[in-house]
């Protein structure tokens, strides 16, 4: 598991149990009562069937890759002073900074950042959504050194995220933001 220690708590000896698979099904199952219930041998098959698409474009949307660690920060830059967020990452975590803001290290790319800031003393809440996070990290940096992502709101329409490695800064041009009201 990503993130969690892990403890040992016993082991345990399990018995074999002679289980019905159309028992299975009807116990374990989201079914109504007109579902109808394929043989065991048939079941993989129509799995198969009804997920084509899915599995299909699988190459396409699963990249091993994205589990790679990449290190970040977030800072703004400028007079706003931030003070929380929260990430969605591309290998599938969600992760709130509330504390150590400035500081605090995530180890996967951002698709998105939900994040609190003040501004002319009052607080407000930003979200921007991070479009091919990871094609443009392959294409611009090294995975093996943090990044700095800087986030600048020079005024209310207009807001400028850069990818800060060592000496290297690049703008990340393809985001979509939207401000909330708290």
């Amino acid at each position: 598991m990503w993130g969690v220690a892990k403890k040992l708590v016993g082991t345990y000896q399990a018995e074999a149990i002679d289980y019905e698979w159309e028992q299975h099904a009807r116990d374990t199952w989201l079914l109504s009562s007109r579902s109808v219930i394929k043989p065991r041998e048939e079941y993989p098959q129509a799995i198969l069937k009804n997920n084509k698409k899915f599995i299909d474009d699988l190459p396409k949307t699963y990249n091993e890759e994205y589990f790679r660690p990449v290190s970040w920060t977030l800072s703004l830059k400028g007079q706003e002073e931030l003070i929380a967020y929260a990430t969605n990452t591309i290998n599938g975590e969600y992760t709130h900074v509330l504390k150590d803001v400035n500081q605090e290290i995530i180890k996967s790319l951002p698709k998105r950042i939900l994040f609190d800031f003040v501004h002319d003393k009052k607080v407000r809440r930003l979200n921007i959504i991070f479009k091919q996070p990871y094609e443009f990290f392959k294409e611009h940096f090294d995975y093996r050194s943090k990044v700095k992502i800087i986030i600048d709101m020079p005024n209310d329409k207009h807001l400028s995220v850069y990818f800060q490695q060592g000496e290297k800064i690049v703008e990340f041009k393809n985001i979509r933001a939207q401000e909330f009201n708290r």
